[in-house]
């Protein structure tokens, strides 16, 4: 069997997952603008400060985060709603890059074994 047509398949995937999610997140920013600014926000705040460099500070600013999150509960919708979003796509895009390596992976051992 000739892995050559499932990595052209395996990449047209690839390909399609990547404009499906850079469409539907561009779009999520006309149909859902709250819940992308809180998003931008909230994200904004965790990553003020390194996690590495700044442990204290980062810690602390995550969890003004998390207490902005709990008395907002409308605003905390839309910033899980919309993370959720992003990481689904980019967990979409994740399978694909692996999915694309791995027949590579094997057509090259088939290629040169």
């Amino acid at each position: 069997m000739s892995l050559v047509p499932v990595l052209i398949a395996a990449l047209a995937a690839l390909v399609g997952t990547w404009i499906q999610m850079t469409d539907q997140l561009g779009r999520l920013s006309v149909t859902d603008p709250e819940g992308v600014t809180t998003f931008k926000t909230v994200e904004a705040w965790k990553e003020e400060h390194s996690s590495l460099r700044h442990p204290v500070r980062w810690f602390r600013n995550w969890r003004l985060a998390a207490q902005l999150l709990s008395t907002n509960p409308i605003e905390a919708i839309s910033y899980r709603r919309t993370k959720r979003a992003a990481a689904s796509w980019g967990l979409l895009v994740l399978a694909s890059i692996i999915t694309v390596a791995g027949i590579a992976w094997e057509l090259l051992r088939a290629l040169f074994a």
